[in-house]
């Protein structure tokens, strides 16, 4: 069966509820962080565990309604084209009553027709038996089925709703059929409405266990899979949804409780890294000072070595000075005696 606008809207507003839901715990996150890193928890926030599924959570909800939203946008094109449509085709001419019939064989007429799933031929019939007699109960309930493209009344009692609750009172079709019926026929549409609700809590009774099962299985799976203390507050949150149900309520509580004991691990592990951080940093800021006192010495070193040279060669070169000023006096010396 094809979706109707109603449906699709249905989704959109419970992917924003899950959206609005999803920011929440953004802003928890981001709260957490401002309060443990100060001005640099932008800086920190993709560490804390959960947040990027969080934010990828967020924006699959957003592609989801866009999707969505053209979904509902095709349909209302596809109804305007429709339109059109019918408004350029010749107007058909109504076929007269067939001469002779009663509301009760046109009715069973069109009740032969759902059987074929010739919904138009159907509808058909059941107006032709309530032009006859409008306040014939069967040909409403009759047009009820073609309207939902059932092929039997007898489907009616084993309905219920897949993504949202269901009821017949919903439906025009079936409230006039209710209105008009005798006593008898009367009992038995309200008791499809009655089975209807009955299978809508069996179904929901179902949900809720396929629920608590699958959280019971995601549960005994938490320390193996290493979750982290926002995962484990997510499955506290989501066993006290159906906390009514067995011992959900205590789940509840004991998965808090590992949240609680696995913050206290996050927190110390958070607490080391830091440490752990800051102890590297600050060997990087020693062996950088040790480095650069290292250079210093070589410098000065170099320096001095320098200045020890020059001094030798000053020491040096007045020695030649002098050594070259006595060989001249001796030369001299000896030229005169000669």
């Amino acid at each position: 069966m094809s979706r109707t606008e109603a449906d699709i809207q249905w989704d959109i507003d419970s992917c924003q509820s899950e959206i609005k839901r999803l920011e929440q715990n953004k802003l928890s996150f981001q709260n957490k962080a401002r309060s443990m890193f100060g001005s640099k928890w932008e800086w920190e926030l993709s560490a804390f565990p959960g947040y990027t599924d969080v934010l990828s959570d967020i924006s699959k909800n957003e592609s989801k309604i866009s999707s969505l939203k053209r979904e509902i946008y095709a349909i209302q094109e596809n109804e305007k084209n429709e339109l059109i449509n019918a408004m350029k085709q010749p107007p058909k001419q109504v076929k007269p009553i067939p001469a002779g019939a009663t509301a009760e064989s046109l009715t069973e007429r069109g009740f032969l027709f759902l059987e074929d799933s010739k919904w138009e031929n159907a509808t058909e019939y059941f107006n032709y038996a309530l032009d006859i007699n409008p306040k014939h109960a069967h040909a409403y309930i009759g047009l009820l089925c073609a309207e939902m493209k059932y092929e039997s009344e007898s489907v009616l009692p084993r309905l219920f709703g897949k993504t949202k609750p269901f009821s017949l009172l919903d439906y025009d079709n079936y409230k006039k059929a209710l209105r008009f019926a005798d006593f008898n026929y009367r009992a038995k549409l309200e008791g499809y409405e009655k089975s209807i609700q009955e299978n809508e809590k069996r179904e929901q009774a179902r949900k809720i266990e396929q629920a608590y099962n699958n959280l019971i299985e995601e549960k005994s799976n938490a320390k193996t899979k290493k979750y982290s203390s926002a995962q484990l507050r997510n499955l506290s949150k989501r066993f006290r949804d159906i906390a009514d149900y067995k011992n959900s309520y205590e789940l509840a509580d004991e998965c808090n409780r590992m949240a609680q004991v696995e913050q206290e691990y996050e927190n110390e592990r958070r607490r080391k890294d830091e440490e752990e951080k800051t102890r590297k940093k600050s060997n990087a800021r020693e062996m950088k000072n040790n480095v650069e006192e290292r250079q210093r010495n070589a410098e000065k070193h170099k320096r001095n070595n320098a200045e020890k040279n020059e001094k030798e060669k000053k020491k040096l070169y007045v020695k030649l000075k002098k050594l070259k000023t006595q060989s001249e006096r001796k030369q001299k010396n000896y030229s005169a005696s000669v």
